[in-house]
């Protein structure tokens, strides 16, 4: 009977929302199927973040396991999760408000300066903030989420208006310098000189805050980086794989309808790229972004792994490509991620876990409930309800403003939603070398140094104590390792000369560059075999030619060079010796 009647509801809503139809921004493209599919999947997830509420302040628990501290993006994805599942009935409205009015209060009494929280604040009613730095990328989900409480709940609009009215933006926008900056200390009452100074990151909520307010002038959006790196001929937004992947183009546009603008069109290239590089690796899944892995570690900016893969990343991209989405979300069900959760002996369908490792199969065991469970759950509820969350933000008299200031930027451009449309329903090019059976290995010579004879490996003697850096570095005479998938070797330390036990391994290209760290080096040879998309970020500085991002390797046509780096970061001993031998790039599937 409860089954029929989740059926029956959502039979309702997909067929006549006459709210969520009003506007007519969304078009629903999905089939009857996949539509209830998506539906149910967010009424699942909404189940989550509803049940992990601490009752002392009504702020959401960071994950299942109910940490002290959650951060104030969580608590501003959770009010505006609250808004629109109160829109769309999936709480009833009256124990909404109740729900909503209890966080608005807690936030009432919480330490703050000219509006500002620290970012992690404690869920059992610590009120008191900590010193140190705090960023604006951390706090600018929090006043959206306040936002849609006050167009959901007039009842809470006064108190609502009152947290907003408090926050000062203009504290973050140095008119002499013209530079905007992003940090701030609680206690201290001070600004930290933090530049903010991309576009495509998950500060850009807060510089639209600082325009919209009358705090900074509209012309720093435009100064805002619009730097690039190149991936499948596509020019996405820095800080791209980097910089924790598709969460952090997207997440803003949670609240900003930003399909038409130049931050969308990133986001809808970064997600195709991600599809593309997932067909290139074999992958049947794809979705990178910032995540608990399996072994319960965050992985966060530089710290992507290739055979992790996230539901939110995905479901992100469901306002771009619907169809590839609920195929990519259903696919991951395979892997065991969306199981009902066993709690106290019962169980309860959640929705999906946060990750799961594709090699081996291995899950996160619970749930990043409000803020993965978040994202996922207000874009597939854009996408289902014709853009609620926008519709609720845009009703805002600051946010109108805001609009107005930067008209420019948020211009129609329907050529990027005939795009996007067409990518959603047409079939993935094949890659460069579909068709190549079994190429020969590419055989890298490592030439013995110092007096080793030619029947003795390579002996790689490196000193760091008067250099903070030592490259062992082989050129590649054909640079297009497109056909190959891993590289193999073998190494081992010299007991009697000392030894490291990491060490890093870089790929250098043109406009590519990655990164492998290697442990576990011993005395003993050992045969290594990495996989190229196990290769993540490479960064050589903030500014500059020689700066990049990298993430995973997507363009393998022109890697001109190996390197094996022994630094003070990655190197335990200052100077010893290594034997490596046999280098070199193996192919698909052998």
């Amino acid at each position: 009977m409860k089954n029929s009647l989740v059926i029956l509801l959502c039979a309702v809503i997909i067929s006549a929302p006459a709210y969520s139809r009003a506007s007519g921004r969304i078009e629903i493209t999905t089939s009857d199927e996949d539509t209830k599919y998506l539906y149910q999947l967010a009424k699942d997830t909404w189940e989550c973040m509803d049940h992990y509420v601490s009752p002392a302040t009504g702020f959401p628990f960071d994950t299942d396991q109910k940490p002290d501290g959650t951060n104030t993006t969580n608590i501003g994805l959770y009010l505006a999760s609250l808004s629109v599942a109160a829109e769309m009935g999936l709480i009833p409205k009256d124990k909404a408000l109740k729900k909503a009015e209890a966080a608005v209060d807690s936030l009432s009494k919480l330490q703050h300066w000219k509006g500002f929280f620290i970012n992690t604040v404690n869920v059992f009613g610590d009120v008191r903030a900590s010193e140190g730095g705090n960023a604006i990328s951390d706090f600018n989900k929090l006043p959206a989420g306040l936002i849609l409480v006050k167009q959901e709940f007039p009842e809470l609009s006064q108190k609502c208006a009152m947290l907003l009215g408090r926050m000062d933006w203009s504290q973050f926008y140095d008119p002499g310098s013209k530079t905007v900056y992003g940090g701030f200390d609680v206690v201290k009452g001070e600004v930290l000189k933090w530049p903010l100074d991309l576009l495509a990151t998950d500060s850009r909520l807060g510089v639209f805050f600082m325009v919209a307010s009358g705090g900074a002038p509209p012309e720093v959006w435009d100064r805002l980086s619009r730097a690039t790196e190149e991936h499948y001929g596509l020019n996405i937004l820095k800080p791209s794989w980097y910089g924790g992947g598709i969460f952090m183009q997207g997440i803003c546009g949670l609240f900003l309808d930003e399909r038409q603008a130049e931050a969308g069109r990133s986001m809808a290239d970064f997600a195709y790229a991600q599809m593309l590089f997932a067909r290139d690796i074999d992958s049947p899944v794809w979705g990178w972004s910032s995540c608990y892995s399996p072994w319960n570690m965050y992985l966060g900016w530089g710290g992507l792994r290739g055979n992790v893969i996230t539901p939110h990343a995905s479901a992100l991209a469901a306002i771009y490509y619907p169809n590839k989405v609920a195929k990519n979300l259903r696919a991951l069900e395979k892997y065991g991620l969306r199981q009902e959760f066993d709690l106290l002996n019962a169980k309860y369908p959640f929705g999906f876990r946060d990750s799961v490792d594709i090699d081996t199969g291995q899950t996160y065991k619970g749930y990043v409930t409000a803020l993965d469970q978040g994202m996922l759950f207000l874009s597939l509820a854009n996408y289902l309800e014709d853009g609620i969350a926008w519709r609720l933000f845009e009703q805002d008299t600051t946010v109108k403003k805001g609009k107005r200031l930067l008209a420019r930027y948020f211009s129609p451009n329907p050529a990027y939603i005939n795009l996007y449309k067409k990518r959603d329903v047409e079939p993935l090019p094949e890659r460069k070398y579909a068709g190549t059976k079994n190429p020969e290995a590419v055989i890298i010579p490592v030439k013995p140094q110092g007096r080793a004879s030619e029947a003795e490996p390579g002996q790689i003697d490196y000193d760091i104590t008067k250099s903070s850096r030592y490259v062992f570095s082989r050129a590649l005479k054909s640079p297009d390792i497109s056909p190959y998938d891993s590289l193999s070797f073998s190494i081992k330390g010299d007991k009697q000369q000392r030894f490291t036990y990491s060490l890093r391994i870089e790929l250098e290209g043109g406009k590519n560059g990655a990164v492998y760290k290697l442990k576990g080096i011993s005395d003993e040879w050992r045969k290594v075999t990495i996989p190229l998309r196990e290769f993540g970020a490479k960064h050589m500085g903030w500014e500059g030619s020689n700066s990049y991002w990298g993430g995973f390797i997507t363009d393998r046509s022109n890697i001109k060079k190996i390197d094996f780096v022994f630094d003070l970061a990655d190197t335990s001993q200052g100077k010893g010796r290594v034997y490596l031998t046999d280098l070199s790039f193996n192919a698909i599937g052998v």
